[in-house]
């Protein structure tokens, strides 16, 4: 989890790419406050059962903003006093894996089915 306020949205894309590729068991939340909006880029490795287009894509959703992309790699935008909490909401989405969770939910874009 890093904020950029001086690196455009390529660079914090190209990073996250970077990371998840060297480092398989990561993921990436980073983004790039240097215009407004800011740009959010979520990056998983391929190792994970993440699916990093429909996790930003719901969290987006709970703002009223859009995004996505492809299960490793997804990105969209959102005002800088939201990026906090954005990241808290994906953060907790991400912990949800590792703890016992109710079936209805099994359909998540955190696991495979």
């Amino acid at each position: 989890r890093r904020t950029f306020a001086d690196r455009a949205p390529g660079y914090v894309k190209l990073l996250a790419s970077r990371l998840t590729a060297s480092a398989p068991q990561t993921v990436a939340l980073l983004s790039s406050a240097a215009q407004e909006p800011a740009k959010v880029v979520i990056a998983a490795g391929q190792d994970l059962e993440v699916n990093c287009g429909e996790m930003l894509r719901q969290a987006l959703a709970a703002f009223g903003e859009r995004g996505g992309g492809s299960s490793t790699l997804a990105q969209g935008q959102i005002s800088g006093a939201q990026l906090d909490a954005l990241f808290d909401a994906i953060e907790a989405s991400l912990r949800k894996p590792w703890e016992p969770r109710p079936a209805a939910e099994r359909g998540s874009p955190l696991r495979s089915p």
